[in-house]
């Protein structure tokens, strides 16, 4: 499974999700426990991993990190704006 790693202070309504602020309220974020994001580029599982969990991933699947660039996703308007400009400056530097 491919995965985007996202250094950065990540929070839902309960406060941090990937660091402990009574330890360290501002930490460095190249120092952050990377978090996997899903990118849906590529799953690859055995056909029985499908059968018995019903599911595309198994129980101990290996995460496969993509730099930004390539494991870019595109889930909305504004994404595929960002992915248009990157291919517009792609193209440029050839």
């Amino acid at each position: 499974m491919t995965t985007n790693l996202i250094h950065g202070f990540l929070w839902n309504e309960q406060g941090p999700i990937n660091y402990d602020r009574t330890k360290e309220k501002w930490p460095r974020t190249q120092t952050i426990e990377p978090i996997h994001e899903i990118n849906s580029a590529v799953f690859l599982a055995n056909s029985r991993i499908y059968e018995k969990l019903n599911d595309r991933i198994g129980n101990n699947p290996y995460l496969y990190p993509l730099d930004k660039i390539r494991g870019f996703d595109i889930d909305w308007e504004d994404d595929f704006k960002i992915a248009e400009a990157m291919r517009i400056a792609k193209v440029a530097q050839v």
